[in-house]
C-alpha cells in the first residue's frame, strides 16, 4: 500500500470515528407587536416582513405566542438577501406590545385558503363639466396573493366607450374578518404619460 492512501484511509477512519460536527441550530426570531393607540385589538391582522440572516434555507416556520402557536401564513419574497411575508392574527390590548417568536420548524396544519366571493365591481363615474354617467365594466380578475389568513383580489377594467380611461380595484380579505379593505384607482392613460 503506498503512502499516500495509507494517509488517506487514515484520514478517512478518523473523520468516521470524530463525533459530528454539531448541527446548526434551528433559528427563533423575536417579533414585537405595538399597540400605540387606545383601543384593544382582538384578531387583529398583521403582514409584515422579515429579514432572514444570509444563507436561510428554512422553508417551515411557525409562530408563537409564548408556549401556544399561532397561524402564520408565510410567503417567501424574491431577491438576494432572503425575506419572508408574515401575515397572522394577534390579540393585544391598548397602548400595549407583545414579543412573538418564529421558530424555524413545522407549524401546525394550516387551513384551507380563503376563497371569498368577489365583491361587485360594476363602477359608474360622472365626468367634470358633463352630466354624462359613464359606467366601469370588470375586464380581469387576478387572485395577487392567496393563503389561508389573507387573500388579494385585483380587478382590472374600463369606463364605457371613453379610450384610455380605466380602474383598477383591489379587495383585501382577512379570515375571521366580517369587512375587507378596497383601494380604488382611476386612471386615464393619455394622462399617464
Amino acid at each position: 500500500m503506498s503512502r499516500r492512501a495509507a494517509v488517506l484511509g487514515m484520514a478517512l477512519l478518523l473523520a468516521a470515528l470524530s463525533p459530528a460536527a454539531p448541527a446548526t441550530a434551528a433559528l427563533s426570531i423575536p417579533l414585537t407587536v405595538q399597540e400605540p393607540g387606545a383601543a384593544a385589538r382582538v384578531a387583529e391582522p398583521v403582514t409584515s416582513g422579515v429579514p432572514l440572516p444570509p444563507g436561510t434555507q428554512a422553508t417551515s416556520w411557525a409562530l408563537f405566542d409564548g408556549s401556544r402557536e399561532i397561524p402564520v401564513q408565510v410567503t417567501k419574497l424574491r431577491g438576494r438577501v432572503p425575506w419572508i411575508l408574515l401575515d397572522f392574527q394577534v390579540d393585544i390590548g391598548s397602548g400595549q406590545s407583545k414579543t412573538l417568536t418564529l421558530k424555524e420548524q413545522a407549524p401546525q396544519p394550516a387551513a384551507a385558503d380563503l376563497a371569498p366571493t368577489a365583491p361587485p365591481t360594476r363602477r359608474t363615474v360622472v365626468l367634470a363639466g358633463s352630466d354624462k354617467v359613464i359606467e366601469g365594466v370588470p375586464e380581469k380578475e387576478t387572485w395577487e396573493y392567496r393563503g389561508p389568513l389573507r387573500a388579494v383580489l385585483r380587478v382590472d377594467g374600463k369606463f364605457g366607450d371613453v379610450p384610455g380611461f380605466v380602474f383598477s380595484s383591489r379587495y383585501e380579505f382577512d379570515a375571521t374578518k366580517i369587512y375587507m379593505r378596497g383601494e380604488y384607482v382611476l386612471l386615464h392613460a393619455a394622462l399617464a404619460k
